[in-house]
Formats: structure tokens, C-alpha cells, sequence
């Protein structure tokens, strides 16, 4: 994990780091930068990711909902509301975050000690605030693309339902 005091140079590697594990480019890093803040290592509450994760939890609900409308045309708004539950989960966002291996690029404070492995909680947060972010740099269809190349997780959810 980097920590907080990085110099700029290792902060840039960090971010362009992240960006290619996500597959996204941004036109604006600081918004990526906000999204990998933890509150441990912001300065205020504000300078951290917590905003971004309360808009991201929005974003990837409408995208879910987006996409599970269009992928399963037979499905009833029972169906489709219990699919959602299970793709938006914290142990859904979790494990999305860890396949992306975006705990390697959280800027942490020292007092957080994950102990090898990092929350779910922590991991699921970023995932919604990495969403966020990369809606506010490139809109709607830049933050649904990962979402329409990929189904196999949300088959396998509507499948088990």
C-alpha cells in the first residue's frame, strides 16, 4: 500500500498504475486520486474518498439495474430487484475491488493496520468511489463500459437466484 506521504513522482506511478489495472484513462487524475484517499490519510473528512463512494453506491445501482433490464428481458422486477442485491453487494464491490487489485493502490494512513489482508468494508468503498470518479471524468458511458463487456457475474448471480 503507498502511503500517504508519497513524493509526486511515486503518486503518478501509483495512479498510472491504477489506471491500467482498471482500463480507464482519466482526463482529470485528481478525481482517482480522491478515490483511492482512505479517510486515514486525508487531511479532512472532505479530502477523502467517502463522498465519491456515497455517489459511486448511486452509480453502480443504475448501471446494475441498467443492464440487468436489458441482459434478462423475461425477468420480473422481483427477479431483477434480487439479482441487483446480490451484484451490488459489499461482498460483490469487495471482490470486484480485490480482481482489480485496487487495495494496492489505497493511500492509507499509518494507523490502519490490515494485518495482510485488507477489509471488505475498505476494499468494497473504493470499488464504489472508483466507480464515481470515473463517471464524473467520462460520463454515463465510460462508467457503464465495464459493465456491458462483462456479464459472467451477473449471470451467475441470476442464475443462483
Amino acid at each position: 500500500m503507498p502511503p500517504s506521504d508519497s513524493p509526486g513522482g511515486r503518486e503518478r506511478e501509483i495512479l498510472d498504475e491504477c489506471q491500467d489495472a482498471i482500463g480507464y484513462r482519466f482526463q482529470k487524475p485528481e478525481l482517482l486520486r480522491f478515490a483511492l484517499t482512505h479517510t486515514s490519510s486525508a487531511n479532512t473528512r472532505a479530502a477523502s474518498n467517502e463522498r465519491l463512494e456515497f455517489l459511486g453506491d448511486s452509480v453502480l445501482g443504475l448501471v446494475t439495474c441498467e443492464q440487468l433490464y436489458l441482459r434478462f428481458p423475461e425477468y420480473q422486477e422481483g427477479d431483477l430487484t434480487k439479482v441487483k442485491s446480490a451484484v451490488v453487494s459489499r461482498k460483490t464491490c469487495a471482490q470486484f475491488s480485490r480482481e482489480l487489485g485496487l487495495g494496492d493502490f489505497l493511500f492509507l494512513g499509518r494507523g490502519v493496520h490490515t494485518h495482510g489482508e485488507m477489509p471488505l468494508n475498505i476494499l468494497a468503498n473504493t470499488f464504489e468511489s472508483v466507480v464515481a470518479a470515473v463517471f464524473l471524468d467520462g460520463g454515463w458511458g465510460a462508467a457503464t463500459r465495464p459493465f456491458r463487456t462483462s456479464g459472467p457475474r451477473a449471470r451467475t448471480c441470476a442464475t443462483t437466484r
